[in-house]
């Protein structure tokens, strides 16, 4: 008999989630697929980068506040990719 109360779904959520978090971290701990992760984050951010700066560009018309805003934007993109391959390498070592 198939159970449908709220526990029962919290249960196989937990277990889909944990077996799902262990299936990734086993994934990621493979050379190759860690390497292609880490491009993928690159290029997404850099890609990220790229359009709002043609936002930015686009629609902030004061030169300051323009500089300003691109500077904060790449920062900002640049940390979140150092962060996000700064947290593959963790996977990757303490797997």
């Amino acid at each position: 008999m198939v159970r449908f109360d709220s526990f029962a779904v919290c249960e196989y959520l937990r277990f889909v989630s944990f077996s799902g978090l262990l299936f990734a971290f086993a994934w990621l701990h493979a050379p190759l697929n860690a390497i292609l992760m880490a491009l993928l984050l690159i290029t997404l951010f850099w890609h990220t980068a790229l359009g709002l700066g043609v936002v930015i560009k686009d629609y902030v018309h004061e030169a300051y506040a323009q500089t300003v805003a691109l500077i904060l934007m790449l920062g900002t993109c640049l940390a979140l990719a150092i962060t996000g391959v700064g947290a593959l390498i963790g996977v990757m070592i303490n797997h």
